[in-house]
């Protein structure tokens, strides 16, 4: 049936055709990377209500360094954020300064830091990856990672991974040249490393330490040790010592880290290293925990599309893998993963930082005739992989029918138009054209998260618990900006939507609480609402119950029903 389609195989061609001419210049290749990584980036990203609690922690404590104008210490509420050091912060303070925004701002102007480091991630790849090989093979790796949905998601939180991992790539690009200009001749086009890399080098490390502390210097170390190992000697890295460089990045990084420990006194030392970074090596935190070889299998969905194409590229990179070019990816990938495996505490995005190494070899693979071709299991592995263009936004759209109770019309719409790309990458990949089918599916990807995200998922009410409550107080209340209080739901995404002067307590505070003067509105969780009712009647107070909100928590996954009660 499938060879009944000739139009799938010109819009093959097209595509074809369209990578080739971004590969012409390097002009061509980052504007082609960089209106890519926004087009898969941008869905969802203004519709999306707030979907992480280190989201809001993160823009919640922004919030309130605009409003007290202390961008030196860093606050949640009513108490100290120290898990992270201060780069994120400044940036998002940056995106509200720079849009003209009014705190709080909306989530979206949070999340613009994130949006540009991953542009920034996507386009270091393709540098990182010109001293590999040719333009058309960076230009493919930098379009892997656009494509990922591991870095579609990290686009849309306002946190720090997107930025600490466009650090880490132009990190580890300086080394590799460092690496290749001594072991091997670098590709056409690629000038030998001069004096610029030991700037971007330690540049890249000071973003990374004041974005996320220790894990871009962990990475690196452990990459230089193997690398080291395996030549037996360290004296390449030796450009590294020049003076200059490395004292910008320390002006930049330690008047910083000296004012929060003084003005903490040594606490934000005390959490962000000795409770958040090393106790997550020995304990799970907030319920991430698993054991080893969980990243090995989740690999599969968070390297799609380009993970079926990688094992494809599993014997070459054997057979191959003492010579210099493969030898620093591997050492780029390998401790680091071990490291994340053995830790205890989890989660998806740990793993990003060897990504753009897997995105290289593939592209290499690929690009170079590497992959294994003509063999079954290769055939169908990348026949499934593509055909989750077909299969994929089904379960989004499934998902939005069971919670609201409608057909997605637009999220359908949308699929159905993405069904055609989805049947010429699988006939690419049944024909054993491994290269045309990630092209189609990378081209393919904006429509993709499209009909994902602004088709279905930003769209369900049910998780909007949060959003709902703020809308219900601003409509359903009587007096204006009234004062707050929640009892058992307290989401960091509450504090963010509702401002930094609301109050936690019991159900008897919140009674109190609706006893002081002026507006007030009390947020009952339904698990204290029979004791704040008991408590309302004995202190003959009067409160009105304006609306309950329904919905799950989507921290926790757990349905909540929460009453809106505004003081008599």
């Amino acid at each position: 049936m499938l060879k009944a389609l000739p139009p799938t195989m010109s819009a093959i061609a097209v595509i074809e055709r369209l990578f080739d001419a971004a590969a012409r210049s390097h002009a061509r290749a980052v504007a082609f990377l960089a209106i890519l990584m926004l087009a898969c980036g941008l869905s969802g990203f203004f519709t999306l209500q707030p979907i992480d609690r280190d989201e809001t922690r993160f823009s919640q404590a922004t919030t309130q360094m605009v409003e007290t104008g202390n961008f030196i210490d860093i606050q949640f509420h009513d108490g100290p954020r120290y898990q992270k050091p201060i780069g994120i912060y400044w940036l998002q303070v940056a995106a509200i300064k720079l849009t003209g925004s009014e705190v709080p701002a909306p989530i979206w102007v949070h999340r613009l830091p994130s949006l540009l480091g991953a542009v920034g991630l996507v386009l270091g790849t393709y540098w990182a990856a010109l001293a590999f090989g040719n333009r058309r093979m960076a230009l493919l790796a930098g379009a892997i990672m656009a494509a990922l949905i591991l870095t579609s998601a990290e686009t849309r939180l306002a946190k720090t991974d997107a930025v600490l991992n466009m650090a880490i790539v132009f990190a580890m690009g300086a080394l590799a040249r460092l690496h290749l200009r001594q072991t091997a001749p670098l590709p056409d086009g690629v000038r030998s490393p001069g004096r610029s890399l030991p700037y971007i080098f330690w540049g890249a490390s000071a973003v990374g330490i004041l974005v996320k502390g220790p894990i871009l210097p962990m990475v690196v170390i452990v990459t230089m040790i193997a690398v080291s190992v395996c030549r037996r000697s360290a004296g390449w890295l030796k450009p590294l010592l020049s003076p200059i460089p490395f004292l910008l990045a320390l002006a930049l990084t330690l008047p910083w880290y000296v004012a929060i420990g003084i003005i903490s006194d040594g606490l934000f030392f005390n959490l962000a290293l000795g409770q958040d970074a090393l106790g997550k090596i020995t304990e799970r935190r907030e319920a991430h925990g698993a054991p080893p070889g969980v990243y090995l299998i989740a690999f599969w969905v968070t390297f799609w599309p380009a993970a079926a194409f990688f094992a494809t590229a599993v014997p070459w990179v054997w057979r191959e893998r003492k010579t210099p070019k493969l030898l620093f990816l591997l050492c780029w990938i390998i401790p680091t993963w071990i490291i994340f495996e053995l830790i205890v505490t989890k989660l998806p995005h740990y793993v990003l930082p060897t990504y753009p190494a897997f995105a290289i070899i593939t592209a290499m693979a690929l690009t170079g005739g590497f992959a294994v071709l003509g063999r079954r299991w290769s055939r169908w592995l990348t026949v499934i992989a593509v055909a989750a263009l077909i299969y994929g936004p089904p379960i989004a759209l499934v998902f939005y029918g069971f919670f609201e109770r409608s057909i997605p019309w637009f999220g359908l719409v949308l699929w159905l138009l993405l069904v055609p790309l989805g049947v010429a990458a699988v006939r690419a990949a049944r024909n054993d054209r491994p290269l045309a089918a990630l092209m189609t599916v990378i081209v393919a990807a904006p429509l993709f998260y499209l009909t994902i995200y602004d088709g279905a998922l930003a769209h369900i009410q049910t998780f909007k618990v949060s959003p709902n409550l703020k809308a219900a107080i601003d409509t359903e209340v009587a007096c204006a900006n009234p004062a707050v209080m929640t009892t058992r739901y307290r989401e960091p995404s509450l504090v963010f939507l509702i401002g930094t002067d609301i109050r936690f307590g019991d159900a008897a505070a919140a009674v109190g609480f609706l006893q002081e003067p002026g507006c007030r509105v009390a947020l009952i969780d339904q698990r204290t609402a029979e004791e704040f009712t008991t408590l309302l009647q004995e202190a003959e107070r009067g409160a009105t119950l304006r609306t309950t909100v329904t919905g799950i928590n989507i921290g926790n996954s757990r349905p909540v029903a929460v009453g809106v009660y505004e003081a008599d």
